[in-house]
C-alpha cells in the first residue's frame, strides 16, 4: 500500500497523527463531486492507517463507476471495526484505476473487457470548501 502513495496518478490526503487511539466502528463513506473528460470513469478509494514509522496498512476500500462526465456521488468504503493507535494517521488514496485487481477503464465508452484501444482522460475533484469532498467516519464513543 505504501508504494501507491508515490504514484503520480493517485491523489493522497494525509490527516494529522491522532493524539489518542481512535476506534472506527461502522460505515465509512466519501461524498465527492467528480468530473471526467471521458464518457465515464471509475473511482477507487483506499483508507490507510499510516504508522509513525511510515508503514501503512489498509483499513477500508471502495469503488464506484460513474456513467456521466460530472456528478456528485457517494462512494461507500464499507464498514470498519478498527483501532487507529496513538500517533498513527489516516491516509486517503483516490485513483481511477486499480489494476490488476480491476480491469483498466479504456477511457472510452467501449466495454473494458473488449476494448481494443484506450484514451487518456482527466478526472477532477474539489477537495475543500463548502461543496468539497467529505470523508465520513463512524467513531465509537469513549467511555468516561
Amino acid at each position: 500500500m505504501h508504494e501507491w502513495s508515490k504514484r503520480g496518478d493517485v491523489l493522497v490526503f494525509d490527516a494529522e497523527p491522532t493524539p489518542a487511539s481512535l476506534d472506527l466502528a461502522g460505515p465509512i463513506s466519501l461524498d465527492i463531486a467528480l468530473t471526467t473528460t471521458g464518457p465515464s470513469t471509475d473511482l477507487f478509494s483506499k483508507l490507510l492507517d499510516v504508522h509513525a514509522d511510515g508503514d501503512a496498512e489498509l483499513v477500508a476500500h471502495g469503488r464506484v463507476h460513474m456513467d456521466n462526465p460530472a456528478r456528485r456521488l457517494t462512494l461507500s468504503l464499507g464498514h470498519a471495526g478498527y483501532r487507529l493507535r496513538t500517533g498513527h494517521r489516516l491516509r486517503l488514496h483516490l485513483h481511477s484505476s486499480d489494476f490488476p485487481e480491476f480491469v483498466l477503464h479504456p477511457g472510452t465508452d467501449e466495454n473494458p473487457w473488449l476494448a481494443t484501444h484506450g484514451e487518456r482522460t482527466t478526472q477532477r475533484i474539489r477537495p475543500g470548501g463548502a461543496d468539497g469532498a467529505r470523508l465520513a467516519l463512524t467513531v465509537a464513543s469513549r467511555e468516561h
